[in-house]
Order: structure tokens, then C-alpha cells, then sequence
């Protein structure tokens, strides 16, 4: 893939910023191998302690570090990128999908509170979206205590003619079981199964019928075919919604991992595609 020289540029910049964050983490590594030497030397009954402490501090460094580079290429290089890839889509990396939007699909076990969202790209009537989906139970002695429910990306795809709710889920998925409480949708939305389809996916709506042509059913399997993450996709109200979990906005982008070797720029070209797949007519 050819890039422009502003994108290269780019690239070096974040280079240099990416290499500064391993600076970083190896002055502190080398912090931790000094201090783990005197207390073998002088204080060798603290040593086990002191290398438990040890690794908590080399964890929560390297999530620091990489974190604060992650967002960097999000934010900067990442518009770029996608335009250079197909000039029809646009990345955002402050818009989402909103939570009562997704409450009204009854899909997910809990009601979700909030959206923690790395981005959209975007192009005509299609949004693909990055996001972790979190409930809220409150507790009247330690306050709220988020837990996720989906952590992956959804596509969004209005226009999509549906005379009522469609789920095309795999045989294998299943609601995940959560800690006590109230389950606010049950398994499955409560649809009926329709029919089974290729790879294991089978098809349920509200009258266990379906209307659904055979070309839109299989442009929802194919987008997620060869991914090996699970997914599930719904039909309503004009829109369909396919849910990909395990799907990262960042892709495997690292501190340890030189940009232009990186997989996630060919992970972005080749999502691109099946996104365009999708919306074609």
C-alpha cells in the first residue's frame, strides 16, 4: 500500500513518541533490576514481597505507556490512514452508537449504562464502531461497579427494509452469566427460531417466519467469516446491527511493535472491504 508523505511523516513522528515510551519503560525496568539486586543482597527475606510489588509496578507501567501511545495513533494517524485506504470512509474517534439505542434491541442481559468508545469509520448510511458496553449496579456502601457486557466492534447499516425483528446468532453463542441480579431480557430476545443457516448460524423472529432474502442473510455471515470471534447481528426497525466480540479499534498496535510492521494497518484495510461488501447493492 502506498502512503502519502504526510502519512509517513506521520508515522516517524509516532515513531519517535513510541521509542520515548520504551525509553521509559526501561528506565523503570532498570529501577525495578537495581532494587531487586540490594534486596537480594542485603534484604533477602523481603525479596518475595518486594518482586510481587515489582510486577504490579512493570504491569501498570507498560499499561500506562502503551495506553498513552495507543491514543496518539488513534487520534492521529488513523483518520489519515482510513482515507488513504478508501477515500470513502471517515474515522472519528469521538462518535459512537448511544445506550438506549442498544437497550431497545433487548438483547443484552442488563441494562447498559454507558459506552466506552475508540472510534467510528464511517461511510453513506454505515457505521462501524468500537466500543465496551458496560452495566451499572450500585452499591450503597462502595458506590458504582461497572461490569462489562460486550467488548468488541458493531456495524450499523440504516436503510434496511425488515417487517419485524430478526436475530442471526451461531448455535454455539450464549448470553454470558453474570453475578445476581435482575435480568432485564431473556435469552435470545425471546424470538422464535426460523431457520437454520450455513456455518452453524441459525435465524429467529418475532413470528418464526422470515421474509429475509438470501443475499442479505449471507453479507451478514460473511462479514465476520475467517475472524474467528463471536458474533451475532439483528434486523429492526429499518437497521441491522452485526456485533463482532473481540474486535479492537487498535488492533494489535504496541509499544514494542514498530508501526510499519504492524498487522493493524493491513486489519483496517481488510475491514474496509467488508464493510463495503455489506453496504453494497
Amino acid at each position: 500500500m502506498q502512503y502519502s508523505q504526510e502519512i509517513l511523516s506521520l508515522i516517524q513522528n509516532l515513531e519517535f513518541q513510541r521509542l520515548a515510551e520504551v525509553r521509559k519503560f526501561a528506565a523503570v525496568g532498570a529501577v525495578v533490576v537495581a532494587l531487586t539486586f540490594l534486596f537480594f543482597i542485603k534484604f533477602r527475606s523481603l525479596l518475595l514481597p518486594f518482586l510481587i510489588v515489582s510486577f504490579f509496578v512493570l504491569a501498570g507501567s507498560f499499561y500506562f505507556l502503551n495506553t498513552n501511545f495507543k491514543k496518539s495513533v488513534e487520534s492521529s494517524l488513523l483518520p489519515m490512514l482510513v482515507k488513504a485506504i478508501d477515500k470513502d470512509f471517515e474515522y472519528s474517534s469521538k462518535s459512537s452508537v448511544n445506550s438506549s439505542e442498544l437497550n431497545e434491541l433487548k438483547y443484552f442481559s442488563h441494562q447498559i449504562e454507558n459506552i466506552d468508545s475508540s472510534g467510528t469509520i464511517s461511510i453513506e448510511d454505515a457505521k462501524l464502531s468500537f466500543i465496551n458496553l458496560n452495566s451499572i449496579k450500585v452499591d450503597t456502601e462502595e458506590g458504582e461497579h461497572p461490569t462489562s457486557r460486550f467488548e468488541g466492534a458493531v456495524l450499523v447499516v440504516d436503510g434496511v427494509k425488515s417487517d419485524q425483528t430478526y436475530l442471526i446468532v451461531k448455535n454455539s453463542n450464549q448470553n454470558r452469566e453474570f453475578e445476581a441480579g435482575e435480568y432485564v431480557n431473556t435469552k435470545n430476545m425471546g424470538l422464535k427460531p426460523a431457520m437454520a443457516l450455513k456455518d452453524g448460524y441459525k435465524l429467529l423472529s418475532n413470528d418464526g417466519n422470515s421474509t429475509l432474502s438470501q443475499e442479505l442473510i449471507d453479507k451478514v455471515i460473511n462479514f465476520t467469516a475467517g475472524l474467528e470471534l463471536q458474533s451475532f447481528a439483528i434486523l429492526t426497525n429499518g437497521k441491522f446491527y452485526i456485533f463482532v466480540d473481540g474486535m479492537k479499534g487498535g488492533f494489535d498496535i504496541s509499544i514494542f511493535k514498530n508501526l510499519k510492521e504492524s498487522y493493524f494497518i493491513g486489519n483496517y484495510s481488510e475491514l474496509l472491504k467488508r464493510v463495503k461488501k455489506v453496504i453494497a447493492k
